[in-house]
């Protein structure tokens, strides 16, 4: 036999295999990697919309407890919750500035059971709030 005439049928079948078996692993890798690259895209949605209504509070002048929701542009909505802030070390004060926790969910309004991202923060009431 001459096997200077080329590769035999086997020979070829096993590149195509090898070839066929390795785009299928490198179309995955790139579709996972698309998919990653879209949640994270939405988690910064989320954070930018957080951070940009805690600045809304802050800038309306104070904050005082209770509950909000409302929606944001596009599919976006976002609900806060303002508590006083109350642990073992940290006792509920009768006078004076209040400690709050505050927190603030953002969620995809058709989702609004599972939010993209909450923001929790601590922040001093106005004294002039206090009842």
């Amino acid at each position: 036999m001459n096997r200077d005439r080329g590769f035999s049928l086997i020979e070829i079948l096993v590149v195509l295999v090898i070839t066929s078996v390795s785009l299928v692993v490198l179309f995955e890798v790139f579709a996972s990697g698309g998919q990653r690259l879209f949640a994270n895209q939405a988690v910064g949605e989320a954070a930018l919309a957080a951070e940009s209504k805690l600045s809304e509070l802050d800038a309306a002048g104070g904050f005082a407890p209770g509950e909000d929701s409302g929606t944001l542009g596009g599919d976006l909505g976002w609900q806060v919750s303002i508590r006083p802030y109350s642990s073992e070390s940290w006792p509920i004060q009768a006078e004076g500035p209040q400690v709050l926790d505050v927190t603030i969910s953002v969620y995809a309004r058709d989702t609004p059971a599972t939010p993209r991202f909450v923001l929790r923060t601590l922040r001093l009431s106005d004294v002039s709030e206090r009842p």
